[in-house]
């Protein structure tokens, strides 16, 4: 009886809210997955996953001595990819970044390098942005991605101590400027994470991961640095 009542509730929240793919919004996704069979064909994966060196950690290597990156997605204007990240960022749907944090850790967890992680740390959002979104959607896709492969996320290994203004419309020099010295990390950095993921949602100029990165690397120079966002752009 129990289990008829737990399927008819299961069914009539399905018909009100049907599940329907992340990136075209209009199609059913095919079984136990979050894109339909379309669009699986036609997303632009980057499969930096199978590449340890690629146009994501080439953005970073000159400059800091991270051991692997790389995103989901190539994001280009305009496409399902931009939209589904709109929705995930503005339209209330953090569920969004945890069912992408699910299918990309399924692809990470057969990966040795992000076999002996410590912990995960999301790229944190600023108090005053955080109330106003009422989550942060780098936490959503990096728990997804800590269930899939099983590593805790850690919020308090890493802060955003400096309120910095949106960044949609900087220059890459500006977005430096703007979030210089805007992140601090905790002193448990040296005790329980050496190996971390930092995750974001997406890459542009990283900047962003750049103000993270200086401030892990300040408090232990050691640390081994993984990066993973969603998407990212084509021409960094």
């Amino acid at each position: 009886m129990k289990t008829s009542l737990s399927s008819g509730i299961k069914g009539l929240v399905h018909l009100i809210f049907p599940d329907l793919c992340m990136s075209c919004d209009q199609d059913t996704p095919v079984e136990d997955g979050i894109f339909c069979i379309k669009c699986l064909a036609s997303l632009p994966f980057t499969h930096h996953e199978y590449e340890p060196e690629n146009s994501f950690t080439k953005h970073f290597k000159s400059r800091f001595p991270i051991v692997s990156g790389g995103a989901l997605f190539y994001l280009s204007r305009g496409s399902g990819i931009e939209r589904m990240l709109h929705r995930l960022k503005y339209g209330n749907r953090p569920d969004i970044g945890y069912k992408l944090g699910m299918f990309y850790g399924g692809y990470l967890k057969e990966i040795e390098r992000y076999s002996n992680l410590d912990a995960i740390i999301p790229v944190p959002l600023h108090l005053k942005k955080f109330v106003k979104r009422g989550y942060n959607q780098s936490e959503q896709f990096a728990k997804g991605i800590g269930k899939a492969i099983d590593v805790p996320v850690r919020t308090d290994l890493l802060k955003r101590i400096r309120f910095t203004q949106t960044q949609t419309k900087m220059s890459r020099s500006e977005r430096i400027r703007n979030t210089s010295m805007a992140f601090g990390a905790s002193e448990q950095l040296k005790e329980k994470a050496h190996r971390i993921l930092l995750v974001d949602d997406v890459l542009t100029t990283g900047a962003t991961f750049e103000g993270c990165i200086q401030a892990v690397l300040l408090q232990n120079s050691q640390t081994e640095i993984h990066l993973i966002t969603i998407a990212m752009g084509h021409n960094l």
